[in-house]
């Protein structure tokens, strides 16, 4: 595998970055000569010192300036040649599963990768798991990069990308800067082993209505800037979403469109650079 160097951007993850880098300890047994970087920018907690402690090999970089894709961008920089991976600092993940998200990125034409999403709904409000079991089911999740808290940049990938631009949804950038026939989204490898990052939703049904208009802001501001490679779902496919869940999960559907619905009328009301542009709002 070509893969060269994870990278983990963090903004005051001080309280969980140590559970992600960990979980990534034995990477050495699976993929030799793989850096990790993890991007601290405008951290007003010991994210940095955690980050050290939990994984003493790592490069830890400390930025003045905030901003998740300010940071992307500097571990960019500095990474040695080959294909990278991004990882959320919030976002759990096997060895084994970077195993195979670097071998499929090493396949010729693919751009960019990125594994299923599992949620883990343990300190989750009804609302907020209501969402995240129709969401689970949404074709997004089934194709190109995006909703899981991590994706891969191939080595052309990663040439052809150059950069980040300004953006609040780095990962919908990335989907929509390459064609879906470039990416891939792994489920499970050749032996019939689950590739999944473990994924927490918002703990609170505040947080999520947050999270969500950050989210509707950042998918309309990459669409505007890529108006023209914007990838979009069938009719087919969204219908075949919207009847099977509303039929299986009436409840669970209601909610989903009602927190959509909201996040589409209040995203003009985002506020990049915001307070909570951040450390409590995943892209």
């Amino acid at each position: 595998m070509t893969l060269s160097c994870i990278i983990v951007p963090a903004h005051d993850e001080a309280s969980t970055i140590a559970e992600t880098l960990m979980a990534l300890a034995p990477i050495g047994q699976v993929a030799t000569a793989v850096q990790l970087i993890v991007a601290c920018n405008a951290c007003t907690d010991a994210t940095a010192q955690v980050a050290q402690a939990a994984a003493p090999a790592a490069r830890v970089l400390t930025i003045a300036d905030r901003g998740k894709v300010g940071a992307i961008n500097r571990a960019l920089a500095e990474a040695p040649p080959g294909s990278v991976i991004v990882l959320d600092a919030d976002i759990v993940i096997s060895p084994h599963c970077i195993a195979a998200l670097a071998d499929v990125l090493d396949e010729p034409g693919v751009m960019a990768a990125s594994p299923h999403a599992r949620f883990d709904f343990g300190r989750s409000p009804w609302a907020v798991r209501a969402f995240y079991r129709a969401f689970s089911r949404h074709p997004y999740l089934r194709q190109g990069v995006g909703g899981s808290g991590i994706y891969g940049l191939s080595e052309a990938g990663r040439a052809a990308l150059g950069m980040l631009p300004a953006v609040v949804a780095d990962d919908q950038y990335v989907r929509c800067f390459f064609p879906l026939a470039a990416q891939r989204r792994l489920g499970q490898n050749g032996d019939d082993t689950p590739i999944h990052a473990l994924v927490r939703p918002p703990h609170s049904l505040t947080a999520l209505l947050d999270s969500e208009r950050r989210s509707r802001f950042g998918v309309d501001e990459v669409h505007r800037r890529l108006a023209d490679r914007k990838p979009a779902m069938s009719r087919v496919q969204t219908l075949q979403w919207l009847l099977g869940v509303a039929l299986r999960q009436p409840v669970d559907s209601a909610v989903f469109l009602a927190i959509k619905a909201w996040a589409s009328a209040t995203a003009g009301r985002f506020r990049p650079g915001s307070r909570k542009d951040w450390n409590t709002l995943r892209s």
